[in-house]
């Protein structure tokens, strides 16, 4: 279990125990809006665990896609690819 889990596995047993979330906040050192979601999440009954990223930010390229991209550079360069 990763650290950020580990905290917001504690920060949900202090909301089952009536903890007051700023008291939180200082005590775990995890931010009001994540105390609030999770207590807002708990509250619905919806999944705790963090919604998965695209990925998008952090996507490696393959190497045909990178050759291309340096045609069509060479080709016109004054075009926006």
């Amino acid at each position: 279990m990763s650290e950020q889990e580990m905290k917001r596995q504690r920060a949900i047993d202090l909301l089952c125990a009536q903890v007051d979330p700023k008291v939180i906040t200082t005590q775990i050192k995890v931010s009001w809006a994540t105390v609030y979601n999770i207590r807002k999440a708990m509250e619905g009954m919806d999944p705790i665990s963090r919604k998965p990223g695209t990925g998008g930010h952090n996507k490696n390229e393959s190497g045909e896609f990178l050759n291309l991209l340096q045609e069509n550079i060479k080709k016109d360069p004054t075009k926006v690819h």
